[in-house]
């Protein structure tokens, strides 16, 4: 299964230091982290110098479901080292079905 994850800035300013996180499902594996870094099982990372205000970057990572039928959260998160003045939508959750 392919994952996209699009980190965008809403600005004012520019991201520095941007970093990405996408938390695996237990149970599932990671087949490609997409150019990020695996921390562990769980956690594919990703670091970008800047992204500008208006900017997006685009990540694609390949997970491997198991083989158990249900529901898996998939959880993605971005922090940067400039201040945020909307930090709230920094956080993102997405429920997938494996049938």
């Amino acid at each position: 299964m392919k994952v996209t994850i699009t980190v965008g800035n809403a600005g004012p300013s520019a991201a520095a230091k941007t970093g990405t996180a996408l938390l695996i499902p237990r149970g599932w594996t990671v087949a490609s982290p997409g150019g990020g870094t695996v921390i562990g099982k769980q956690l594919i990372t990703f670091t970008a110098a800047t992204l500008a205000a208006g900017g997006t970057i685009t990540y694609t990572v390949t997970l491997t479901a198991p083989p158990a039928k249900g529901p898996a959260l998939l959880t993605a998160g971005v922090a940067c080292t400039v201040k945020d003045p909307n930090y709230r939508n920094n956080l993102t959750v997405t429920l997938i079905q494996v049938s």
